[in-house]
């Protein structure tokens, strides 16, 4: 079987201290937007109640993690936040800000050639953009192909890397993964990516759209 280019936990700890600082840009103008100062004072106190210190002179790998730790105790305070404040009609809000957030992840080069693979070879096209969502995932989870064929690519986590945060097991498959990942794939690369949940982890099954 084919295995995925492995992300490095250098290239890991990029992309989740982006998460983290991408969060305390975008989200406390989201709170504000739709209620007021006071509330945004309230999630940041939240969020500061489980951040921990990324330590400078450690190895790439310990950095990861602490990083990660943060960035799953931010998603869970502003889901449950955002819920609790304003809603279905918030989280609705929130999802489409992230999925809008989520297509920088992919960079307008790497969009191009797929898509001119789109036009003369469909099937290379849709394999090149699947495998780039899988390989970008690599930062939320480890996993692994399992099965490449024409019609589509599957990939399983187990475990889910983001289940291990207590608290995520409901933001993290619904939200996470259900709406803002498959709706950031559909949206920006035309690919349908389903998650089907099985035990501490779950099979991910990716498909062109037509």
């Amino acid at each position: 079987m084919e295995r995925l280019p492995e992300i490095s936990h250098r290239e890991k700890f990029h992309r989740t201290f982006q998460a983290v600082c991408s969060y305390q840009r975008r989200i406390p103008e989201f709170i504000a937007k739709r209620l007021d100062g006071q509330a945004v004072a309230e999630l940041i106190s939240f969020w500061q109640a489980g951040i921990m210190p990324v330590p400078e002179h450690a190895k790439d790998e310990e950095k990861y993690e602490a990083a990660y730790n943060n960035w799953q105790w931010m998603a869970r305070c502003n889901l449950e936040f955002i819920e609790e404040q304003l809603g279905k009609e918030g989280i609705d809000a929130y999802v489409r800000g992230e999925i809008q957030n989520m297509r920088r992840t992919f960079s307008e080069l790497d969009l191009a050639g797929a898509r001119f693979l789109d036009v003369i070879a469909p099937v290379l096209g849709f394999r090149t953009k699947a495998e780039q969502l899988l390989y970008e995932m690599q930062w939320m989870t480890p996993l692994d192909l399992i099965v490449i064929a024409r019609q589509g690519l599957q990939a399983k986590t187990s475990p889910c890397k983001m289940l291990e945060t207590p608290g995520m097991q409901h933001q993290g498959c619904e939200v996470n993964c259900r709406r803002i990942l498959s709706g950031m794939a559909a949206d920006q690369c035309r690919v349908r990516m389903e998650f089907h949940c099985q035990g501490d982890g779950c099979r991910i099954s990716l498909s062109p759209l037509a």
